[in-house]
């Protein structure tokens, strides 16, 4: 399989296609589901215990197709051993220029972005509060976190505590409505 159509045309000749992910409940998860079913194929989901062992998987044979993150995989790309058929983002990866989105690809709807945030403990001051936020947002404009972030396929973002706060909750809609839809259960 070169493209993600190959790998469709596959999927639909060989009905149950493993494919990997770094576990239940994962954004990865949520990507295969996503793509089973907006292009109505039938593939078997395959949890794995983290990145590490569903990339060895994927190299070992054991499962067809991957869904993951672009840090891990990006190396075993680059190395000629993984091929990328698609990114599940809404854009194309600065990482992989040349690799089209899924959409891109004629198959809407499979949008996944994974993403980090900060927490501290409920009942933190405010002050507190406001002073991390701020020396995080700085770390984030400094070049060489910013390039080291990029290298992992990362986008920088960084903001305020609602900003996160907001982000937070759309998402946890969204995949909540997505979750009973898809029946997704996390780990």
């Amino acid at each position: 399989m070169t493209n993600l159509k190959a790998a469709l045309e596959a999927a639909r000749k060989s009905p149950g296609l493993p494919y990997g992910s770094p576990g239940n409940g994962s954004p990865m998860h949520f990507a295969g589901e996503m793509l089973k079913s907006a292009a109505k194929v039938d593939l078997m989901h395959v949890p794995y215990r983290g990145v590490g062992p569903s990339i060895t998987a994927a190299l070992s044979g054991e499962v067809k197709l991957l869904f993951t993150g672009l840090g891990g995989a990006v190396p075993h790309i680059k190395g000629g051993k993984l091929v990328p058929l698609a990114l599940t983002e809404k854009k194309r990866s600065p990482l992989l220029p040349d690799v089209p989105t899924a959409t891109e690809q004629g198959v809407s709807g499979v949008e996944v972005n994974a993403w980090y945030g900060v927490f501290v403990p409920t009942g933190t001051p405010a002050p507190v509060i406001a002073r991390l936020n701020q020396a995080f947002n700085e770390a984030l404009q400094l070049p060489d976190v910013r390039e080291k972030l990029a290298g992992a396929g990362l986008d920088v973002l960084g903001g305020t505590p609602q900003v996160l706060a907001d982000f937070m909750k759309a998402d946890n809609e969204r995949y909540g409505k997505l979750a009973k839809e898809l029946n997704i259960k996390a780990d």
